[in-house]
């Protein structure tokens, strides 16, 4: 263990070392003082800032991030809030744009014809003028800054603290990314920010490369699990092809508890904060404690810690403690273990968890971690998504976000390729005997009925191969706002293809940039039968549970539900925010 002290002093792991080192920096800069780096970064990222490229941009950031550290966290946050989701931002805007187009030349048209009936009531031109504030409005969220370099930081912070107070009470999110010092470089070091409405936001920076398995090689491992996936299913032999299978399913629970012991004491930031107030009144406490020790800690870090501290060893404690300060010792531990007994027994904290997670983390089933396994919990593409859906949430009083999913505004499309006999004998009779469900069974949907559909309808069921874009594609899904929450149970439908230094692309964004409320699908490539389990524990338990159900709180159950309870139960994941029945 190492411990170097820095004026930028950041938490790294369970060392406590400077945010940028130079053991980091290329020979050729190694006479370069750190405040000369922080300059010739800061120089590059404001030339970039109004039109990034996410093959720079993101390494820009997050090393700038670096060289804030703990002096100041809003600059931190923000900036590692930028680093992701560049390429969906970009797609967003030019949405918008033409959407904005679109909607200015038809209220020119309406404006022109209805001039000479006007009575001075509200009309369609109204309804128009409400739409275009509210596309204007997203499109300011998603904009990339303009901000003069004399501005930075104070104005970035600013934008980015408003945007904050967008964010949903109760919801947590929790941005991670790994860091390379070199472009397209995987990197073995993770940083971690964590943000709140109302609260001030936290980053850690943890480093892995002494682990026996850091995080690059995780990100090789579920990339060898899906090779060997295809691999095994390709083979005829019915007792080899489950033991391949069997085989794989372990290696996908080894994953994720390594995951889990990556992060260490750190993955307590993962959880929501309690609504129990005690927790902070220890944490203002145990600062004060500290403090006086000469031992400088964030109380608000200390308020993230006790408030997950039921779900902590006393290690995870001591690792925090060795992480945090050089000058922790024995006394410090027992402050820190007192303020944990006072905790004990009380209620575990609940809310929601939103995952922004860079492209080879989004691989990883973060979901289904020991504990996040049993939470509520959701990804979006970037922070700027995030805000854009709390705002449309906010402001459309018929959203399903807020009103809920009425289970008679349903569509399904089951088995459409007329292949998967299995699926189509588990679900067909159910969906059909539905009197106010509608749907097509065994035959493809027509693409214009699809578009018409996720516009209008609550709920849209697919059950067959991938997303489904054979009949939706990526161009359809833009051509209207999106109503209905998508449930795409098929092989990798929520999968980000990631090609050379580009972000991670699939056809779930364009449903969110499409306004798509909550987009189910699956990680990697699945089985019929197993992931039918899934479908069948999920929707029997989520549409029968009554008025209010929240359909995350059944994502752990369905889990379970499957044979391989971590090659299949851990594919499914979510986009979007928390849904919940009429």
């Amino acid at each position: 263990m190492y411990r170097t002290k820095h004026r930028n002093g950041f938490i790294c792991g369970s060392y406590n070392v400077l945010f940028i080192n130079q053991n980091m920096l290329p020979l050729t800069l190694y006479n370069l003082s750190l405040e000369d780096v922080e300059s010739l970064l800061l120089s590059a990222w404001l030339a970039l800032q109004h039109f990034p490229s996410p093959s720079i941009y993101t390494t820009l950031c997050a090393l700038l991030a670096l060289t804030k550290g703990q002096q100041d966290p809003i600059t931190t946050a923000m900036l590692h809030a930028q680093s992701l989701g560049i390429t969906s931002r970009h797609h967003t805007i030019r949405h918008l744009a033409s959407c904005l187009k679109k909607l200015k030349k038809a209220s020119n048209e309406l404006t022109d014809k209805m001039d000479a009936l006007s009575l001075g009531e509200p009309g369609p031109n109204d309804s128009m003028n409400s739409t275009e504030q509210r596309l204007a409005q997203l499109e300011n969220i998603f904009s990339f800054s303009t901000a003069d370099s004399s501005s930075f930081p104070k104005s970035h912070c600013q934008e980015f603290t408003q945007q904050i107070q967008h964010l949903p009470t109760g919801v947590t999110v929790c941005v991670l990314s790994v860091l390379g010092v070199k472009p397209g470089e995987v990197g073995d070091s993770i940083i971690l920010s964590r943000l709140e409405k109302g609260a001030a936001p936290v980053t850690v920076h943890i480093s892995t490369s002494k682990q026996r398995h850091p995080i690059s090689w995780l990100v090789q491992e579920i990339d060898s699990i899906q090779v060997e996936q295809k691999a095994v299913s390709c083979v005829s032999e019915k007792a080899q092809w489950w033991e391949g299978r069997w085989a794989l399913d372990s290696r996908v629970e080894r994953l994720l508890k390594e995951m889990e012991r990556l992060l260490g004491c750190w993955r307590s930031f993962l959880l929501p904060l309690s609504s129990d107030p005690e927790p902070s009144r220890q944490a203002r406490h145990l600062c004060k404690s500290l403090s006086a020790k000469g031992v400088t800690v964030s109380e608000d870090m200390l308020k993230v810690l006790l408030s997950a501290s039921p779900e902590l060893s006393q290690a995870d404690l001591r690792r925090f403690g060795l992480g945090v300060s050089p000058q922790w010792d024995t006394e410090c531990e027992q402050l820190l273990l007192t303020a944990v007994t006072r905790l004990a027994d009380r209620e575990e904290p609940r809310g929601h968890v939103v995952l922004i997670l860079d492209k080879y983390l989004q691989k990883l089933p973060w979901e289904s971690i020991s504990m996040l396994r049993s939470r509520s919990v959701s990804r979006m593409p970037s922070l700027h998504s995030l805000i854009g859906l709390s705002i449309q949430k906010e402001n459309d009083s018929d959203s399903i976000l807020k009103q809920g999913v009425d289970t008679k505004q349903v569509f399904y499309v089951l088995n459409p390729d007329a292949n998967l006999e299995n699926s189509q004998e588990r679900f067909k009779e159910w969906f059909s005997s539905k009197p106010d469900w509608d749907g097509v069974c065994g035959v493809a949907p027509d693409t214009g009925q699809l578009e018409e559909v996720v516009a209008t309808k609550d709920l849209y069921i697919y059950v067959g191969h991938g997303a489904g874009a054979r009949f939706l594609d990526s161009q359809t899904v833009l051509k209207r706002q999106m109503r209905a929450a998508a449930l795409l149970f098929g092989c990798s439908s929520a999968a980000l293809a990631v090609r050379g230094d580009q972000e991670g692309q699939g056809i779930i964004l364009n449903y969110l940039i499409a306004g798509c409320p909550f987009v189910l699908g699956n990680l990697w490539d699945v089985t019929d039968r197993d992931i039918d389990r899934f479908t069948k524990y999920l929707l029997e338990s989520w549409l029968s549970a009554g008025s209010g159900a929240p359909l995350l709180d059944y994502m752990g159950p369905s889990r379970q539900a499957t044979h391989l309870k971590y090659l299949i139960g851990a594919a499914p994941v979510v986009y979007g925010l928390p849904l919940h029945l009429q």
